[in-house]
């Protein structure tokens, strides 16, 4: 996948930190911003992640710890 991975992990600490749990679908979700890249539109991001999905790259489920 394109997106950093480190980005996407400092982003669910951070909301860990807000006290927001983090779903699978969250997870997917902070991974297609990431991917879609800076100021990018709400389109531009479902065009990524649906990108992502049909080409079968979608984010492991992997667990960040206190999850």
């Amino acid at each position: 996948m394109g997106g950093d991975c480190h980005a996407v992990h400092e982003l669910e600490r951070r909301c860990l930190d807000a006290g927001i749990k983090m779903t699978d679908l969250r997870r997917v979700l902070l991974h297609g911003i990431v991917e879609a890249g800076p100021r990018v539109s709400a389109v531009e991001i479902w065009k990524t992640l649906g990108s992502m999905l049909h080409d079968g790259h979608a984010p492991s489920q992997v667990q960040s710890s206190g999850t």
